[in-house]
């Protein structure tokens, strides 16, 4: 056995947690190894360039060979437009050499203080806190190439040479520098500065998100793609409470029911699957979605939980109400009276039978032919 471990850019180990969980999807069920033994042999996969996992069911009509390629990935990454559009700080201009041999500094200017009148205040007046002076904001685009290269030690001597004092005193000593870029936040995955953004903006495709404001509601139960991408930017994750599932992975639901309910950014968010059908089929289920995107829930007791959207702190802007919310009629009572999570009414192995006897059923009378043109005429 082997060992594997490495440090990467958070964007990267997203690729690879995708990548690798594809590909150790691409076994048929029989496969008898858990999923965390297939993650690990995805790994080898990986590293012979293959596009998908041998299986080891043994099976003589494996379905292996039938389930889609491990192929590439996509990780998406919502930023704002400051970390995309390097634009360089222009540097300050040079004070001119007359200036400040005539004028004194600002500084000895603020350290200069009148002479105290008598009396005038207690002598038990505290002394006033001296704030600190303000951190720098540096230049994206060298904070962004700063990223690549040797990183600079933190200490410049070993750290049991070190009192705790003299630690606080070398890491405060340089304060750093702000980045001008806003972070962003991977979906599903951690928030990333600036920096790493405008880095990964360099090889990126870029989609701009667009508010839908006031337009008006799509004429159809499916959202479009740009509708879609908007709901699961503002989401982030799913809307039940205690649910982290990233909106990549979830559906888009219709608050209030189709065509009831219209299919606008104020009736729709981002549900897994298993939430979706607890909303959908449960009895006692139900939430309602308020203009700033606060989902209220109701569970079967009457109890209430309140969930925001992911993204309220970071991009403030993706929860703007959009156009108000209108209905058609008034919706009907759900129909869950002793109905439960729907069912399949076949077992994947009796679908996958069926299909293989239509194709053969419909490939007959193509293969005849064939075998008829074969014979010889003598």
């Amino acid at each position: 056995m082997a060992y594997v471990d490495a440090t990467v850019d958070a964007a990267d180990g997203a690729a690879f947690d995708a990548r690798v969980d594809r590909l150790a999807r691409t076994v048929c069920p029989r496969d008898p190894r858990t999923l965390d033994q297939r993650r690990g042999a995805a790994l080898g996969a990986l590293g012979f360039g293959w596009d998908r996992l041998p299986c080891l069911c043994e099976h003589p009509d494996c379905a292996a060979a039938t389930r889609p390629a491990g192929g590439g990935v996509v990780i998406h990454v919502i930023a704002h437009a400051d970390a995309l559009d390097e634009t360089p700080t222009p540097e300050p201009l040079p004070a001119p050499a007359s200036a400040s041999a005539s004028a004194p500094a600002p500084a000895a200017q603020s350290v200069t203080a009148p002479p105290p009148q008598p009396n005038t205040q207690p002598a038990s007046t505290p002394t006033p806190h001296t704030e600190a002076a303000p951190v720098p904001t540096g230049n994206l685009t060298t904070q962004r190439r700063g990223l690549s290269g040797p990183i600079p030690p933190m200490l410049s001597q070993p750290l049991s040479s070190y009192t705790l004092a003299r630690v606080i005193a070398e890491v405060s000593a340089d304060p750093g520098q702000h980045t001008p870029a806003s972070p962003g936040v991977i979906l599903g995955g951690p928030v990333l500065p600036g920096p790493v953004i405008a880095r990964l903006a360099q090889h990126a495709t870029r989609t701009p998100l667009t508010h839908p404001a006031q337009a008006p509601p799509e004429p159809r139960y499916r959202p479009s793609r740009a509708l879609a991408a908007f709901i699961r930017a503002g989401d982030l994750t799913c809307r039940a409470p205690g649910c982290a599932r990233p909106a990549t992975a979830c559906e888009i639901d219709h608050v209030i029911a189709w065509p009831h309910g219209p299919t606008a950014a104020a009736n729709l968010a981002s549900l897994c699957t298993e939430h979706h059908l607890l909303k959908t089929f449960w009895p006692g289920w139900s939430y309602r979605l308020d203009p700033d995107g606060t989902a209220t829930w109701t569970d079967p007791t009457g109890l209430t939980a309140i969930t925001h959207p992911g993204s309220r702190h970071l991009f403030a802007d993706l929860t703007t109400p959009a156009a108000p919310l209108t209905t058609k009629g008034t919706p009907p009572a759900k129909h869950t009276a002793g109905l439960t999570m729907p069912r399949r009414t076949h077992t994947r192995t009796q679908t996958r039978h069926q299909r293989i006897a239509d194709e053969r059923r419909r490939n007959t009378p193509w293969a005849e032919q064939y075998l008829r043109a074969q014979i010889p005429p003598f």
